[in-house]
């Protein structure tokens, strides 16, 4: 896919979830955690499978696709905890800033820190099985690109 296709994808959806009541019927528990399911939502944010916003009165919640719902339970867990990283680390990053590094093959400091932050609680053998899982889906280069980097930190870890 192009990247002006996928910018004007990303900014359809946009434009769809800016012209409706954000409304998430779909609660999910994933672990100890809850998300909320709106795949529309998460592609207007400029994402695939999962995404982590802040409401505007403050409230934090990760909304996922439904790629998301078809992932393994670890994988899943994975994701919530990449994604509570970003809360952690009050990560902020417009959809279009994201949508553009995503199709470049950028990786951003916000990644590798929400990786870093799920590797933590998760172990970080379990983080890289996660994002190979991941990549399956959502081949970016991007992902293979941040197994390296904690891969090599595992490999440093273990030395």
């Amino acid at each position: 896919m192009s990247m002006v296709s996928n910018i004007v994808k990303y900014y359809k959806a946009a434009y769809e979830v800016r012209s409706r009541i954000l409304w998430f019927p779909n609660i999910i528990a994933v672990g100890e955690w809850i998300v909320y399911h709106d795949s529309i939502t998460v592609m207007g944010l400029g994402c695939q499978i999962a995404s982590a916003m802040t409401m505007p009165d403050g409230r934090e919640i990760i909304i996922v696709d439904d790629t998301f719902l078809t992932m393994s339970k670890e994988t899943q867990i994975a994701i919530v905890c990449h994604e509570l990283g970003h809360f952690h680390y009050k990560h902020r990053e417009r959809p279009f800033i994201r949508s553009l590094k995503m199709t470049f093959g950028i990786v951003s400091q916000n990644e590798i820190e929400a990786d870093t932050y799920a590797a933590n609680i998760i172990g970080v053998d379990n983080m890289i099985r996660a994002l190979h899982e991941l990549y399956t889906f959502a081949k970016q280069r991007e992902i293979k690109q941040r197994i390296k980097i904690l891969q090599n930190r595992s490999e440093s870890y273990n030395e």
